[in-house]
């Protein structure tokens, strides 16, 4: 299950509900792979002149290995079945979200609904 606090996101493939985690490590391996820092990647996201498949296929790898937590990673092409089955302008909106999400802090009415109980703290 994936925690708002910490801007993960969650993905289900093949019935299997996966957890992608923004961590410093999963946004450096983006940027390494993609060969452009991780706001700049963002900003391509909803550019159809700069954004590619394979780059949405980057960042959902990548924040699924990250959320893992010993879990094994799904087959390539489960994945990228996923991906189509959610249609390119959800993709593209779900990665911008993962990485929005993951690159600022939760707002004070997230931290105030964990400390009520209604969040996961970890």
């Amino acid at each position: 299950m994936s925690n708002p606090l910490r801007a993960e996101k969650s993905l289900t493939i093949d019935g299997k509900e996966y957890t992608l985690r923004p961590t410093l490590a999963c946004f450096s391996s983006i940027e390494s792979r993609l060969g452009k820092g991780i706001m700049a990647i963002l900003l391509d996201i909803p550019n159809p002149n700069t954004m590619s498949f394979t780059a949405l296929r980057v960042i959902v790898n990548e924040g699924i290995k990250a959320g893992l937590d010993g879990a094994k990673m799904p087959a390539p092409f489960k994945v990228d079945q996923a991906m189509q089955e959610m249609g390119i302008a959800l993709c593209c909106n779900f990665c911008a979200e993962f990485i929005q999400d993951g690159t600022k802090g939760p707002d004070d009415d997230e931290v105030q609904e964990a400390k009520e109980g209604d969040v996961p703290k970890t």
